[in-house]
């Protein structure tokens, strides 16, 4: 027997997910601020470079961040969702 998402569900889900991408965020933008900070003082010729590069290590670093953070917390929430373990189901099924 499939069971299909409510809308609530679904609502809770993107909720989730949003909650991670923001937590992705927010830790990705203090970790990329801190390295700059850090390579800005440490080594003269990262001081040299454009902004533009300065900005594209930030982003290397805050975009996965966002992601995986997102993904973490929507998976979290779905596996919230689970009554028993996977396994549980397979057994019901296989007992009549």
């Amino acid at each position: 027997m499939v069971q299909l998402l409510t809308e609530r569900q679904i609502e809770e889900h993107n909720q989730a997910s949003y909650k991670g991408a923001a937590e992705g965020a927010i830790g990705g933008t203090v970790i990329a601020a801190a390295t700059g900070l850090w390579a800005n003082r440490r080594f003269p010729a990262y001081k040299r470079l454009p902004p533009s590069l300065k900005l594209l290590g930030a982003i290397i670093i805050v975009a996965p961040c966002i992601a995986i953070q997102g993904e973490r917390r929507g998976l979290e929430y779905d596996r919230s969702q689970w009554y028993a373990s996977p396994l549980s189901f397979l057994l019901r099924e296989a007992r009549g």
